[in-house]
């Protein structure tokens, strides 16, 4: 039976599109800047890379798009002073999440200060049994399958009993894949199906029936 639930948080509770633009904006430009002082790429390239970072973490843009070391500097640097002050909202269907009988955590990837004020305008401490964060730009980085194994045995959980909810192949689906998790795509708006995934929903209400069916599946190996 899945009895804990490791949770995404980007474009899986909340719509990360939805962060006011002016909290992100100082960054940006100042990503802009550092493109008209050092090595360069195209204005349409880096504007290209700098709204992927609405969907993605920003390691994951800079392998895709090959930034300059330069940009990822000046990324990382502006990154680390990101804060939200203003009220978000999660989507309308996460409310399924606090019925259901499921031990939950929250691991999310970011830079630490945006991540945690995101989680405190959002108003999910209390939601969860605990919070990991992935920081992106700190030193000793953990990743998501090392916090998955850091739940796993700190909070003496099962591997049988444990799924991952989230939206990305390359992050949370991938880690929890490898640890031998039942892994659950949410798909939102955007989000390319995951052929790896164990159960694909488009809202989080088919969330109990997946449950079930992963459990029946669980119990019958």
């Amino acid at each position: 039976m899945i009895r804990t639930l490791i949770c995404d948080l980007d474009n899986t509770l909340f719509p990360a599109r939805t962060v006011p633009r002016a909290a992100v904006e100082p960054a940006l430009d100042r990503v802009r800047l550092a493109n008209r002082t050092g090595p360069r790429i195209s204005d349409t390239r880096l504007d290209e890379a700098l709204e992927a970072c609405w969907d993605r973490a920003f390691d994951e843009v800079a392998r895709l798009y090959d930034l300059p070391e330069a940009l990822c500097h000046a990324w990382e640097m502006a990154a680390t002073e990101l804060e939200v002050t203003a009220p978000l909202e999660l989507y309308a269907d996460v409310d399924v999440l606090w019925s259901l009988p499921l031990r939950r955590f929250l691991v999310t990837t970011g830079y630490r200060r945006f991540q945690e004020s995101k989680i405190r305008a959002l108003g999910l401490a209390s939601r969860f049994e605990a919070i990991y964060i992935d920081a992106l730009g700190e030193t000793h980085r953990s990743g998501k399958e090392t916090l998955f194994r850091q739940i796993l045995s700190e909070q003496q959980a099962d591997v049988p009993e444990t799924a991952v909810l989230g939206d990305s192949a390359e992050g949370e689906l991938l880690a929890g894949e490898r640890l031998g998790l039942w892994t659950i795509q949410i798909l939102r708006e955007g989000v390319v199906p995951a052929p790896q995934a164990n159960s694909q929903i488009r809202s989080l209400v088919e969330l109990p029936a997946v449950l079930a069916q992963a459990s029946q599946a669980r119990a019958a190996t």
